[in-house]
């Protein structure tokens, strides 16, 4: 359980980074509103395929960050599933947000090896991705 107490900490260390990033860009985009500025992610294209174009919307970066995002949370799913459908061990995903956990589930509902079950992680509303061998 010691690695989900990490998960939590680096995850509310990565929500106050965001909320300074966020702080900062809204402040400038009130000092220049023809510029606004915006608060990325570490995936995504980043700012400097941003800079390079100057075509890029607010909404292209949003779009493309969250495709990214489901096919690393696709990706991370499919080798906890193989993982149990291997070596039939129970594995543990990271506490995450029920979005998320949506999307997990819905992927492996029809897999004939594999079951997944959300519980309750302490110290945090998110719940953790337990994905089991179906008996």
């Amino acid at each position: 359980m010691a690695h989900i107490a990490r998960d939590v900490t680096q995850h509310k260390r990565s929500e106050e980074a965001l909320r300074l990033a966020r702080e900062a860009a809204d402040t400038w985009t009130r000092k220049t509103p023809a510029r606004p500025r915006f608060a990325l992610g570490a995936m995504g294209p980043g700012t400097r395929t941003i800079t390079v174009t100057r075509n890029v919307t607010f909404e292209q970066v949003r779009d493309g960050y969250r495709a990214q995002a489901r096919e690393a949370l696709l990706k991370r799913a499919m080798e906890a599933a193989e993982k149990v459908r291997r070596w039939g061990d129970v594995v543990e995903l990271e506490p995450m947000n029920a979005f998320d956990r949506r999307v997990i589930h819905h992927a492996l509902k029809d897999d004939p090896a594999v079951e997944t079950h959300s519980v309750e992680v302490e110290g945090t509303d998110k719940k953790a991705i337990l994905l089991r061998p179906k008996h």
